[in-house]
Formats: structure tokens, C-alpha cells, sequence
């Protein structure tokens, strides 16, 4: 039986991601990491996959959504240390931007959410050494 390898699962989160189908779009993406793991159970989502959410729920406009997918993220990498598990600069800056842009449905403050995500860019890159983060 083929099971399809999570570059292709990560082709399809992110071509949801950039259809603009809102939630819909976003939910689909969220479906096809719990059926990647479902289907993989030796591992779990990296970031590779999991970024593509955090962009559909950005263009859905839901941030609290993003940021629960980042905090995923991010605890994954502090758990495993693999590269391929860190969060990188683009999808920090993403956040960042929809921060700024107050289009998004956001229950926190903005501003501090920003500075907050900025340390973490910051100490992720020196001091776990996430080159990716800067």
C-alpha cells in the first residue's frame, strides 16, 4: 500500500492555504496533518507540514487559530531539536505581518503578541541555535 510522503501532504496544506477558501481551507489543511499522522504514526507532522496551517489559518483571517499552530511548532522543536521541526523566519514574519495589518480576528494584544514573537525569533536563533529563525 503507497502512502503518500509528507511533500506531497505538504503540497496539498499549502495549495489550501493559497486558494483562499478561508476556514474551509484552513480546516482541510488541519484534516490532512491529522491524517498524515493517522497514516504515519512513527512520526509526527514537522514543520514543514504544519506551517502550511499556520498560513491557511492566517488567510482565513483567525490568528488565534495561527498562533496555536505556532505554539505546536515551536514545542515540537523544543522537544526534538530537528531541524526539520524549527520554526523559520518566514512563517515568524507572516504572523508578524498579519499581527500588523489588524485585518485578522485576534483575541490578544497585538503589540505584545509582535514583541513576543520577536524574542522568540531572537532566543530561538541564539540561543538553540535555529538558524532558520533569523
Amino acid at each position: 500500500f503507497f502512502r503518500p510522503d509528507p511533500k506531497a501532504y505538504a503540497m496539498v496544506i499549502n495549495a489550501y492555504a493559497k486558494a483562499d477558501l478561508g476556514r474551509t481551507g484552513a480546516i482541510l489543511a488541519e484534516e490532512l496533518v491529522e491524517r498524515y499522522e493517522k497514516y504515519h504514526p512513527e512520526s509526527s507532522a514537522n514543520a514543514y507540514l504544519t506551517r502550511g496551517v499556520v498560513k491557511a489559518w492566517i488567510r482565513a483571517h483567525d490568528l488565534d487559530k495561527a498562533e496555536t499552530w505556532l505554539n505546536r511548532i515551536e514545542a515540537q522543536y523544543k522537544e526534538s531539536s530537528q531541524p526539520e521541526d524549527a520554526p523559520n523566519s518566514s512563517i515568524y514574519t507572516m504572523f508578524l505581518e498579519a499581527l500588523t495589518s489588524r485585518r485578522c480576528k485576534y483575541s490578544g494584544s497585538a503589540e505584545e503578541s509582535a514583541l513576543e514573537v520577536l524574542q522568540k525569533m531572537r532566543h530561538s536563533y541564539q540561543v538553540e541555535g535555529n538558524l532558520q529563525a533569523m
